[in-house]
């Protein structure tokens, strides 16, 4: 199984392959620079070094949301351009799974917070709870103003954050969560495609595919004009 993966929906961008649960080549770039002109190359470079072709790729698999709305739209569109050129399945995957990936479980009851950076006083986020080897999330994707959510979503002592929304609230975290709360570096908080793909062959197994003529980003909220 040859998963093609990729992740536009903050700053960073990534694309990465994965094959039966390895990864095989991955490229991630942390720079103000629009996906569009990043996004193409490094796939064409991707599949250059791993020495395959499009055509022997199983699956896509990309971030959907939530995020940028920029980065979403441009990630769904050379989505839905591969799966039209090839007439492979698409398998969309939530930007917060794929961040909580970045941190292991430290064990049973163990919780993790990616968190987002929303803009306008805002951040996307979600709750997971250590179960095995993984994580299982407890508190759905949401955009909320990070006091309102801190304050509401049930997070315990010892909860590690991450993400570039933790660390520019990183004092209202300590603030409003005293204790052992921690947020971890800024190189954790980046989203990887390795583990957009790695969830990806998840579903994929589990059969859940996108529809390519209806499927959209999961934004969670309008774009800046349609909420100005």
């Amino acid at each position: 199984m040859l998963i093609l993966a990729l992740d536009t929906s903050s700053k960073s961008g990534s694309v990465a392959l994965v094959k039966d649960g390895e990864l095989m080549a991955e490229f991630l770039v942390n720079a103000e620079i629009n996906h569009s002109e990043t996004i193409m190359p490094a796939i064409s470079e991707t599949l250059r070094i791993a020495k395959t072709g499009l055509s022997e790729v199983d699956c896509f698999a990309f971030a959907m949301g939530p995020g940028a709305f920029t980065g979403l739209r441009i990630g769904a569109g050379i989505i839905k351009g591969l799966v039209l050129a090839t007439g492979k399945p698409v398998i969309g995957v939530s930007s917060l799974d794929a961040l909580a990936c970045n941190y292991p479980p430290e064990g049973p009851g163990s919780c993790i917070c990616p968190m987002l950076d929303a803009k306008r006083d805002e951040v996307y986020a979600a709750v997971y709870q250590g179960e095995g080897s993984g994580w299982k999330k407890i508190r759905e994707d949401l955009v909320a103003p990070p006091r309102e959510f801190l304050k509401t979503a049930g997070i315990r002592n010892g909860c590690v954050f991450l993400g570039d929304g933790a660390l520019r609230y990183e004092g209202l975290i300590r603030e409003t969560l005293p204790g052992s709360c921690r947020v971890l570096p800024a190189a954790l908080g980046l989203i990887r495609a390795s583990a957009v793909g790695l969830l990806g062959m998840e579903e994929f197994s589990r059969g859940n595919f996108l529809d390519l003529l209806t499927f959209t980003p999961v934004y969670l909220r309008g774009s800046p004009a349609e909420t100005a």
